[in-house]
């Protein structure tokens, strides 16, 4: 029986913490022995794990009060990662997100396990002045690094001397399974209102302000309505609404857990992100058969998209092309129906039984 430790900061919800999940069940099914493994431990996890994998909470997610402190922090991180790969010896450590990635490449140094990174992201120096070139530096030492984009992958090959890249975009799945909390649509849209959804929980790399200057721009009549499922804290996004005039028109039910329900209940799907890795909220709300408008952002969306045949694709950042390409899915009924009936073919393309073994054959590698 194979051993498989995966390291992850949370399962406090985000497209990799569900990635891990999807991951973990699968390889138990074809007989791995997994561990599944976070930093955090005073956040509920969201996405439940398969009963079969071993769970175990680090309990090294401390607030830094000074960079001594956070430095202090990150060696015991390190400290505790390869402890716990000594104990656990699995054949293969595999590790998401750039943090926990760099932590893990150090903790394992001349040790025998197989270290697979994934890399989530496109990278940037938006991740950090420590962390972007520590990623340089330390990437170097895994057996494999797996990227979601093509982009992303001649990336790493050219900046961090990794000896080995693959790019394994993500697989959707839809419907969701529903998890708490459940928002039902109906308690804050009404049956006649047009809406139009974005989801994600960090507001500013998700473009929410973009997103919102964009829908300004519009000057919808009130009852076209604009949701923003997932934000923890929605303060920010609601003064800037309030700012501009449009707070009458701004829905933010928080985190949601049958977010299957809020795909299905929106007309339009926008991701106005500033950069992704490969996006998970994109696929599933092509998934759902909704029409999709994304910015060209660094790196997923223009490896989804296809201008004009599933999904409209304007460039990134350009509110008023934003604008412009929401105004004409909103007035254009046989668009939307168009592109949202040609974007559901990502079920096929992107299917988890593809992308399981793509992993397979990566971490199944000596």
């Amino acid at each position: 029986m194979r051993k498989i430790s995966i390291f992850v900061h949370s399962l406090d919800g985000g497209g990799a913490e569900r990635t891990v999940v999807r991951l973990a069940k699968s390889l138990c099914d074809i007989g791995w022995k997994v561990n599944v493994l976070t930093q955090s431990s005073q956040v509920e996890d969201q996405y439940p794990l398969d009963e079969r994998v071993d769970r175990h909470h680090l309990e090294l997610d401390t607030q830094s009060t000074s960079a001594l402190h956070g430095l202090a922090s990150n060696i015991n991180r390190v400290r505790v990662t390869r402890k716990a790969v000594k104990q656990l010896q699995p054949d293969v450590a595999l590790s998401f997100m750039t943090t926990q990635n760099v932590i893990l490449s150090i903790a394992t140094l001349g040790l025998k396990t197989r270290v697979v990174l994934a890399e989530r992201n496109f990278p940037t120096k938006q991740d950090g002045r420590i962390w972007h070139p520590l990623r340089r530096l330390t990437y170097r030492f895994a057996s494999e690094v797996v990227a979601q984009t093509a982009r992303a992958s001649s990336w790493l090959e050219r900046n961090a001397g990794v000896k080995s890249v693959v790019t394994i975009p993500n697989s959707v799945v839809f419907p969701l399974a529903d998890s708490d909390p459940n928002k039902p649509t109906t308690d804050y849209l009404s049956a006649e209102e047009f809406v139009i959804l974005a989801v994600g929980r960090n507001s500013w790399f998700k473009g929410f302000d973009l997103l919102l200057e964009s829908f300004a721009k519009c000057e919808f009549d009130p009852n076209v309505k604009l949701a923003i499922a997932g934000l923890k804290q929605g303060d920010e996004v609601m003064q800037q609404a309030s700012n501009l005039g449009i707070h009458d028109q701004l829905v933010l039910p928080g985190r949601v857990g049958n977010l299957s329900d809020w795909y299905q209940r929106a007309d339009i799907f926008v991701l106005p992100s500033r950069k992704e890795g490969y996006p998970n909220v994109l696929m599933e709300a092509m998934a759902a058969g909704k029409c999709s408008i994304a910015f060209d952002c660094p790196a997923g969306p223009a490896e989804l998209i296809e201008h004009g045949i599933n999904g409209l694709l304007v460039p990134a950042g350009d509110t008023t092309a934003l604008a412009g390409a929401i105004s004409e899915a909103v007035r254009d009924g046989k668009l939307r129906e168009r592109l949202g009936r040609s974007a559901t073919q990502i079920l096929i393309s992107h299917s988890e039984q593809q992308n399981l073994s793509n992993w397979v054959e990566v971490l199944g590698r000596e």
